[in-house]
């Protein structure tokens, strides 16, 4: 299926789903507890593999997951077409500098009638140097199963914004207090607490994983420093 083809699938899905709601329509059902409980089980390894994905054998098996052509939606970094494309990424990005938390009590799974299940639910990224949790966002996976076992064909990553309930990784299921988010705002006007610092290049508040993402430098304080602050000869 062509990929603008494809991509409009998926929009108008989500536009639907939205309509139906708006409209009062009933949910669909949640799934029976077994596929909960495979599913739920199955992010959990995705993840798992994905936390220490510096180790190339947990990148492979992160990989394993996942169809050859999946499709990965990021409302702030774009589009990737292939696992190959978006297993780069996460090297590139990730591995041995953000962990992936679900929220507890935030997944949902509902059956795909003849081809799997769709999950959601909402996650957050952590820093692995500082264990700070900045930014929340949600999430869809679309699982297939086939012969036997389960992969990955649709990722949606969506809504990111700030983290109002806790700024370093502990247990999701523990209730803390909300800090202060925008009581940190620099001489720049950027939010601290939200991830954000100035960037001179672009003239904005920024995030770093956020601009390494769009811009393609490595994701290190050196290389956002390098990026926002250059040096003139």
């Amino acid at each position: 299926m062509p990929r603008i083809a494809t991509l409009r699938l998926v929009v108008g899905a989500l536009a639907a789903s939205w309509l139906l709601s708006a409209a009062g329509a009933a949910p669909a059902d949640p799934a029976p507890e077994p596929l909960f409980e495979t599913i739920a089980a199955l992010d959990n390894e995705v993840f798992e593999a994905f936390n220490h994905c510096q180790d190339p054998v947990q990148l492979k098996k992160h990989a394993s997951y996942f169809a050859a052509g999946v499709e990965f939606y990021h409302d702030t970094g774009g589009v990737t077409w292939s696992r190959d494309a978006m297993i780069a990424n996460t090297r590139k990005h990730v591995c041995g500098n953000y962990r992936r938390e679900r929220v507890a009590g935030t997944l949902k799974v509902y059956p795909v009638k003849d081809f799997g299940a769709i999950a959601e639910g909402t996650h957050r990224f952590c820093s692995i140097a500082s264990g700070s949790c900045e930014g929340l966002a949600d999430f869809a996976m679309v699982w297939q199963q086939h012969k036997g076992s389960w992969r990955i064909t649709r990722v949606l990553s969506y809504g990111h914004r700030p983290n109002p309930v806790a700024d370093t990784a502990t247990s999701t299921t523990t209730e803390t207090a909300p800090p202060m988010v925008g009581g940190d705002r620099d001489a720049h006007g950027c939010i601290a607490s939200a991830g954000y610092s100035w960037c001179a290049t672009t003239g904005q508040c920024e995030r770093p994983w956020e601009l390494a993402a769009q811009k393609g430098f490595e994701l290190s304080a050196q290389s956002y420093a390098q990026y926002c602050q250059p040096t003139t000869p």
